[in-house]
């Protein structure tokens, strides 16, 4: 899991590791609005990245 702002930052961490997730055919899975509230209210997406073979 990560926060949901990889998805839109435009830092070269996150263009990176989008590149990464999408060369691997990975995926992101975005989780409901408030899914850890109330311990946080970021929201957060699951990060999918298929072993190799």
């Amino acid at each position: 899991m990560i926060a949901a702002g990889v998805l839109h930052q435009q830092f070269k961490a996150a263009e990176r590791f989008r590149a990464l997730v999408e060369e691997r055919d990975g995926r992101f899975e975005e989780l409901p609005e408030g899914s850890f509230a109330p311990a946080t209210g970021i929201n957060t997406v699951v990060v999918v990245i298929p072993a190799e073979q």
